[in-house]
């Protein structure tokens, strides 16, 4: 007998790549007939998992919010800006993250684990600028997959991009990901006026619409301020 739709208790599914019902198919009898629905939590795991072949910083998955040493008031205040940033998902709306700070204040790190916790229910992909190469053909195709995860993840975007190619092909990006409300975290060592510099006043005032700045200012102590640019 084939299975009812409404016998599928599929809202508890765990592990979609190894369903043990359907193998990501949901099969619906109507009046003897076979009738097959790709499930919803399968074609998110399918989604998923390209965005993942495509990602271009490895070693991600062992930075979590968990082990985020966060030791100053400001440490904690932006780690818990980040897990808030999780839990209540804003970037369906558009909106998102800029941390910005000099080499080894956990940026990075905050970022992968963002990464983490949001890939367990949304698309997500994470990429390094400095990653994407190839033929002007291959860098648009990139540029493109790029604007359809719910969230995009930048890591480490610096001065190595410093082309009219790539700066035109990021503001479309933005700019895309701004009118389909899609939001986007990330990160660079870049101060803001370094960073206005790259990218120019457009691309900028786009950003500022979409997403929280969060300046890192580190002394030799590792104390860290951080202020809001918005």
């Amino acid at each position: 007998n084939l299975p009812l739709l409404t016998q599928m208790n599929c809202k508890d599914c765990r592990d979609p790549k190894n369903c043990p019902l359907h193998g990501g198919w949901i099969v619906q009898d109507e009046n003897g007939h076979a009738k097959y629905h790709i499930c919803e939590k399968y074609s998110f795991y399918l989604k998923q998992l390209d965005y993942e072949k495509h990602n271009l910083v490895k070693g991600i998955q062992n930075k979590t919010f968990a082990n985020f040493i966060a030791q100053t008031d400001e440490e904690k205040r932006v780690l818990y800006k980040c897990q808030e940033f999780v839990k209540k998902k804003p970037f369906l709306n558009g909106q998102g993250l800029a941390l910005l700070g000099t080499y080894g204040v956990g940026k990075t790190h905050l970022s992968a684990a963002i990464y983490s916790e949001i890939s367990k229910s949304n698309t997500v992909m994470f990429v390094s600028p400095a990653g994407i190469k190839g033929s002007f053909e291959e860098i648009q195709e990139y540029f493109d997959l790029m604007k359809e995860p719910d969230l995009l993840i930048i890591d480490d975007l610096g001065n190595e991009v410093n082309n009219q190619f790539f700066i035109k092909e990021f503001y479309k990006l933005i700019d895309y990901r701004y009118i389909y409300k899609k939001g986007i975290v990330l990160n660079t060592n870049l101060s803001v006026d370094g960073l206005i510099a790259l990218l120019g006043d457009r691309t900028i005032d786009r950003l500022r619409e979409m997403v929280l700045f969060f300046i890192f200012k580190t002394t030799q102590s590792k104390r860290v301020s951080i202020q809001d640019w918005c």
